[in-house]
């Protein structure tokens, strides 16, 4: 979904007609814990802590939430069932399908998880019998849009470079580019817009940036720069695997651009079908402008034997990644 852009549980709440299965699905966890909180309080606009229960992760027991959706609520008109990543979308749930059709009216369970499998039992009977909403990542004008629009909701405007040097900093997690909003936002009262020397004054950052930079000194084989960069991480206490994880994405991203470009695609085109900024685009280009497909290729396949090599235990993991980052920049 689009941020700004009304959907299904937006429309229920605002008619206060809730329905009684809802499952928020996708990687944007920010947006799925957003309207998970906007349809508690559309239920309960107090707090009720005697109807409310909620599994988190590992917590889920599936008899305990059984018993639980055939409670009747105490002295109120609903009771409220929250269950966050249980797995059970993208594997198993049947048993819970043919429960759930049980529960009483009066029962209202929502479901928030990061995966899920469109063939699977469980989430068809979502999809047909309750509300199914998907979150996707926003791609840079949706998180643009959004952005603008906060802002504009605390009286603020932001300069147009200004805006570009801060989207480069935070990243596409919506959890961390609203704490440095809030940030800016404080720092800037008494101001109605928001400059470029704002911005480096308190934005920081974020991980994302910080690795692609990171692989950048290994592309251009500046090894000792990139090992810097890395301990510069570790020290930060950024878990080794995450960090692996998003050199692995943006290798692949480094793939599809190249393969757009050689195709005979210009940057506009390409920022549109991967719904990055043109100044991104660019800057990938000249990042890969001297690096061949088989190189590029190599170099996820070693992230992703790295990764498998730290979950089966052949290697401890600041080891494991140390490892590619030294061979990827040898010169």
């Amino acid at each position: 979904m689009k941020a700004g852009r009304m959907n299904r549980i937006d429309e229920d709440i605002r008619s206060g007609r809730v329905a009684g299965l809802y499952l928020l699905y996708g990687e944007e966890e920010y947006l799925r814990a957003y309207h998970v909180n906007r349809l508690k309080k559309a239920v309960f606009p107090e707090e009720d802590q005697m109807n409310t229960k909620i599994w988190k992760d590992e917590e889920f027991d599936e008899d305990e939430f059984c018993r639980q959706a055939l409670t009747l609520p105490f002295f109120a008109e609903h009771r409220l069932l929250i269950v966050q990543n249980s797995g059970l979308f993208k594997k198993g749930g049947a048993e819970l399908a043919d429960f759930l059709p049980s529960v009483p009216q009066e029962t209202i369970i929502v479901f928030s998880e990061a995966e899920v499998d469109a063939r699977n039992r469980l989430f068809r009977l979502f999809k047909t019998q309750g509300v199914a909403q998907e979150y996707k990542r926003l791609n840079s004008k949706g998180m643009e849009d959004w952005i603008l629009a906060y802002l504009g909701r605390h009286g603020r405007q932001i300069q147009r470079s200004a805006l570009n040097l801060f989207t480069e900093r935070t990243g596409s997690d919506m959890r961390q580019v609203r704490q440095e909003m809030e940030k800016l936002i404080d720092y800037t009262q008494g101001l109605d817009a928001i400059r470029l020397e704002d911005v480096r004054a308190v934005t920081t950052e974020h991980l994302e940036t910080k690795i692609y930079m990171m692989i950048g000194e290994m592309s251009s084989h500046r090894q000792a720069e990139a090992l810097e960069r890395y301990h510069e991480l570790l020290a930060m206490k950024e878990p080794p695997l995450k960090i692996l994880v998003v050199m692995g994405r943006h290798f692949e991203t480094l793939i599809r651009i190249k393969e757009m470009r050689e195709r005979g695609m210009g940057q506009s085109s390409i920022a549109e079908q991967m719904g990055m900024k043109e100044y991104s685009v660019k800057k990938s280009l000249s990042q890969v402008a001297g690096v061949s497909m088989e190189d590029l290729q190599h170099a996820m396949e070693m992230c992703v034997q790295a990764d498998e090599d730290i979950k089966m235990g052949r290697i401890r993991d600041v080891l494991a990644v140390e490892t590619v980052i030294v061979q990827l920049s040898s010169g």
